[in-house]
């Protein structure tokens, strides 16, 4: 087998089992959960987020 489809293969594997085993759904949880509590519309809440992430 070729070195790179070996690698490519392999790094496919571990982000499946990444997203299977949940990674994916606790961050959206998160993020849900922040926004509820937050108080603030849609648009407002998420350009709070770009703003922190520019810093």
């Amino acid at each position: 087998m070729d070195p790179i489809k070996f690698i490519i293969i392999l790094m496919v594997i571990v982000f499946g089992v990444y997203f299977v085993s949940g990674g994916w759904a606790e961050n959206l949880g998160e993020l849900y959960r922040n926004y509820k509590q937050s108080n603030l519309t849609f648009s407002q809440f998420w350009k709070s987020i770009i703003k922190k992430g520019k810093k």
